[in-house]
């Protein structure tokens, strides 16, 4: 069954642990400033906001990761601030993000209620861990609208937030245009999820990690 604001599915039928592994085909395609797009393979960490990571002690003796947005103390202070970007004071917030600081791939995260429905999806957008923009969805649970940093100028943006989550896996787009209408961010997220032992999602860091050092080589 879907997971989406449009239907009454509870998180509690996905039948996974957390945090879970998901190995994703990330395409974003930006207008603006200039037209850049990429497809990358990603993978990404579901976690509930709630239950900070524990990993088993074999992974204590390991250095070459970084567990990054998956601290006790980053959980709780992302949880504040989406709880307070969809103007709620309470709920169960799950995240959907790489565990790396510097990360590229975006935040997305489902507000869930008493009942473990979601009530609202937002989608952070990131560039070397760095916050361009947070989108929330509206009423109809897809209209979003907000400022996205472009080019170093905050630029008001609207558009459509999609977010699935289930059995099956993820499947995340989001379009963002200016206020005039001109395209500005085309982003999905597609792929599998699988409960994440302790091994996988230290490996699943290592892999971050070196990918990272490439880059920046």
């Amino acid at each position: 069954m879907s997971m989406a604001l449009e239907t009454d599915t509870s998180f509690s039928d996905l039948g996974l642990s957390l945090p879970a592994l998901a190995r994703l085909r990330l395409h974003q395609t930006w207008t603006a400033p200039l037209p850049v797009s990429s497809t990358q393979a990603a993978e990404l960490w579901l976690a509930d906001l709630d239950l900070p990571v524990r990993l088993s002690r074999w992974a204590h003796g390991f250095r070459s990761y970084d567990l990054g947005a998956f601290t006790a103390d980053e959980f709780a202070a992302r949880k504040r601030d989406v709880l307070t970007a969809c103007g709620r004071t309470d709920g169960r917030v799950l995240m959907l993000a790489q565990p790396a600081r510097d990360a590229v791939a975006p935040r997305i995260y489902w507000v869930l209620d008493e009942d473990d429905t979601p009530v609202a999806h937002i989608a952070e957008i990131v560039h070397d861990g760095e916050r361009l923009g947070m989108f929330v969805t509206g009423a109809d649970g897809r209209h979003v609208q907000g400022r996205l940093v472009i080019d170093g100028t905050p630029t008001e943006t609207v558009g459509q937030l999609r977010a699935h989550l289930d059995a099956d896996g993820v499947r995340v787009g989001l379009q963002l245009t200016s206020v005039d209408g001109s395209p500005v961010l085309t982003m999905s997220l597609t792929g599998t999820l699988a409960s994440g032992s302790s091994r996988a999602l230290i490996q699943s860091a290592q892999r971050a990690a070196a990918s990272q050092r490439v880059l920046a080589a």
